[in-house]
């Protein structure tokens, strides 16, 4: 069932993804409880759909709620622990509460740095999620560097994974929509690239491949309103 459920979700249906992940939570609540680890995977999956339907309310309670769990019984320094942590963090900058987000993200961030290392995936998310903080906090030439630092992170992580594996491809669609508003130029080469691997990887009619069809044609028009506000300045 949870593996269906995140199939719905890579192809944006989420309403069906929900169904399925609210049936196994109730299931798994009443015969294994809120403490074991199948029921606390399921509700931070199910705060995942929830931030992809936008019921940021939602998102954030059931996403507390996992974090709070974790913390308990596996401690703050675990992985799951703190991807949760990013998780929420992505939930307050979806609600514009930049300082409830710096809070948890640079903490996140610090922790991933220290248990996972500078080429984990997760770190790498890490910083993303808290470049995108800066930037719609208005510090755009922290974002920038923020990027800028991520970009060198993701090169170790390819060297480390290799240019097609799933993660490495994730980092990139991940860095090119933070790049998309603070440097669409470099969103767009990154964006390129990922098309290319994905045709080859999965083919024209493959959902991802679709997708970062979708990005880059949203970048491209990006990048001329850029040009256009430019020439009127002018």
């Amino acid at each position: 069932m949870g593996s269906l459920a995140e199939t719905y979700d890579k192809q944006g249906r989420h309403d069906d993804s929900e169904r399925l992940k609210e049936q196994a939570l109730t299931l798994q609540l009443k015969i294994l409880g809120e403490k074991h680890p199948d029921t606390i995977r399921t509700m931070g999956s199910l705060s995942i759909t929830y931030h992809f339907q936008r019921r940021l309310a939602e998102a954030e309670k059931l996403k507390e709620q996992t974090l709070k769990l974790r913390q308990e019984i596996l401690g703050t320094n675990h992985p799951d622990t703190i991807l949760t942590m990013t998780s929420l963090g992505a939930v307050y900058i979806s609600q514009g509460r930049w300082l409830d987000a710096q809070g948890v993200l640079e903490e996140a961030r610090i922790l991933h740095v220290e248990m996972l290392g500078e080429k984990h995936p997760d770190t790498v998310e890490s910083r993303l999620n808290y470049g995108r903080l800066l930037y719609n906090s208005g510090r755009n030439n922290e974002a920038k560097l923020t990027f800028m630092m991520t970009l060198l992170r993701l090169d170790l992580l390819r060297e480390r994974l290799g240019d097609k594996h799933p993660n490495t491809l994730l980092a990139m669609a991940r860095l090119a929509q933070c790049w998309r508003h603070t440097d669409p130029d470099e969103a767009k080469k990154i964006l390129i690239e990922l098309l290319q691997i994905h045709r080859e990887v999965s083919g024209d009619e493959h959902a991802d491949t679709i997708q970062t069809m979708k990005d880059l044609a949203a970048c491209e028009e990006e990048i001329r309103n850029k040009d256009s506000r430019q020439a009127i300045q002018q």
